[in-house]
């Protein structure tokens, strides 16, 4: 069950902590943006097989080119963007944000990729998960070459999506392309948790516009998805002929269940949820209600998250595999399932909230406790969790009415491995996730 806690507040980015981190079972080493190597690309190149580059917070005008075992983890609660050195220079957007090519066991996570033609491709590689990620306002307007894609998926095995904000990629001027997922030629993909909204044509693109889904040649899974307002619109031509929420074509193998796929349309205004597939076994076709739902227009968006009342609330698969983290059935979309949820929450003049506040726990490292500090501004019930970087949950620290003012807990870990772990706090207004790493 999604909880609202936005009702003072406005989500301008989705980014998670740590899913995946160096501990005592994993044989790479760690690399570090910007301590060890000042851009990512750099320490890409410095990596071995099997290496986790962790990116702090910041914007990294760069276009990486990935063709190795390794996974690029954001560490920061705050912005982590990727951004094109185009729109830096000369407020165009250009290239692909992330390319792995020819590579094998892959995982990005917690990223904002914006301002290019794709923001990740995917090509003759296997075993990459995509996860966490707010992927926006990449465009395409070459018709030669359609672009303006969120994610391209192209000869590629086994590649997973999940728990990923995709929204507002488009096709304009001459473009062709403008679509939030696009599989060509891929076996085994699996689309799970993901909003995918507001990916469409416009401002007079010309061909092959506005999906939501795009699969061609190819075998998918697309389970417990939000995919809306995906749309050939404003002054697009030939209309009426693109805009759909999941196309396949070619053949392809859809696998497709409890999903919410409402308001696709072609630029006529006619609903276009589906072409050439069926409705999903227990899909549904009902307004998300998003906590602020506003038609995106460049680097402007709403907030995601669902209103109590979404009819996406517990109406994912009920299998235990895809519960919620609070034990709960599925939510759809981008923060329903098993993920550890972990966004950042900024009030609307852009400042950090001070109505509560969880402190870095110190000392950090540490051997063999450690303390963690929060701060509560009105009397309310608070829960203080630790989870290893699976998401499992570890161990209960504090559970109980708690009185305004600040707080602490000592953890002190028993029979448990050396490594990353995760503090959560939740209370009826707030939630927020820090790491700590355990050293014996």
């Amino acid at each position: 069950m999604e909880r609202n806690f936005l009702s003072h507040y406005k989500l301008t980015l989705v980014l998670a902590l740590i899913i995946m981190f160096k501990t005592a079972t994993v044989t790479g080493n760690v690399i570090k943006v910007p301590q060890d190597y000042s851009r990512i690309q750099l320490a890409i190149d410095a990596s071995e097989q099997g290496d986790i580059i962790e990116v702090a917070g910041g914007e990294y005008s760069e276009n990486l080119e990935i063709d190795k075992s390794i996974s690029i983890v954001s560490i920061s609660s705050d912005y982590t963007v990727l951004i094109s050195q185009e729109w830096i220079n000369s407020q165009t957007v250009g290239g692909v944000g992330i390319h792995i090519m020819s590579a094998n066991s892959v995982v990005i996570h917690g990223f904002i990729i914006e301002r290019y033609n794709v923001g990740i491709n995917t090509y003759n590689s296997e075993n990459v998960t995509i996860e966490n990620c707010f992927i926006r306002d990449n465009f395409g307007s070459d018709y030669e070459h359609p672009t303006g894609f969120g994610v391209s998926i192209s000869e590629s095995n086994n590649v997973i999506l999940k728990n990923n904000l995709i929204i507002h990629n488009c096709a304009y001027l001459d473009g062709g392309g403008g679509c939030g997922v696009k599989i060509l030629s891929s076996e085994n993909v699996s689309i799970i948790n993901n909003t995918i909204s507001h990916n469409d044509g416009e401002n007079g693109a010309i061909y092959g516009s506005g999906w939501g889904l795009l699969v061609d040649s190819s075998s998918c899974t697309i389970k417990n998805n939000i995919i809306s307002n995906n749309d050939f619109k404003w002054g697009a031509a030939w209309p009426g002929v693109y805009g759909c929420g999941i196309e396949s074509v070619n053949g392809s193998i859809l696998d497709i269940s409890y999903n919410n796929v409402f308001d696709n349309s072609d630029d006529y205004g006619n609903v276009n949820n589906y072409e050439n597939t069926d409705t999903g076994e227990n899909d549904i076709s009902k307004d998300p209600l998003f906590t602020n739902d506003v038609t995106p227009y460049p680097f402007e968006h709403g907030d995601y998250h669902l209103q109590e009342s979404s009819p996406c609330i517990d109406a994912g698969d009920p299998a235990p595999e895809y519960n919620d983290q609070d034990g709960t059935r599925n939510d759809i979309g981008a923060f329903g399932g098993p993920m550890l949820p972990t966004t950042t929450f900024i009030q609307n003049d852009g400042c950090y909230s001070q109505t509560f506040q969880l402190f870095n726990n110190y000392p950090n490292p540490f051997n063999p406790s450690t303390t963690i500090k929060y701060n509560i501004k009105k009397p309310t019930y608070v829960n203080l969790s630790i989870y290893n970087i699976a998401g499992q949950f570890v161990e209960t620290l504090v559970d109980c009415r708690q009185t305004t003012g600040e707080h602490q807990a000592t953890w002190q870990p028993k029979n448990l491995a050396s490594g990353v772990y995760i503090y959560k706090i939740q209370t009826n207004d707030f939630s927020e996730v820090k790491k700590l790493i355990y050293q014996k």
